[in-house]
């Protein structure tokens, strides 16, 4: 394993955990930490929207709409909040 993949690791996992301190941060609007909640739940339940009937149909759901959920919660924060949580 290289330095730049545990770098690169390391820095997926830092913006993961601003993830989970967004969804506490009380400034957060309520429907950013909905989503949050939504795409966090729907990537661990079972349930799929696609059927699991090929591969393909199987990874839309964990590769589109989990990431779709993060990224239009992560466009309601206000900027303040997000330049908040950058600098750390």
């Amino acid at each position: 394993m290289s330095i730049k993949s545990i770098l690169g690791f390391l820095q997926e996992l830092k913006s993961k955990l601003i993830i989970i301190k967004l969804i506490f941060d009380r400034r957060t609007p309520l429907i950013t930490k909905v989503l949050f909640l939504l795409a966090m739940i729907y990537f661990l339940l079972p349930i799929d929207f696609f059927p699991d009937v090929s591969l393909i149909t199987g990874l839309i759901d964990d590769f589109i709409i989990v990431p779709l959920l993060i990224y239009l919660g992560y466009k309601l924060i206000p900027d303040k909040v997000k330049k908040d949580y950058e600098n750390h």
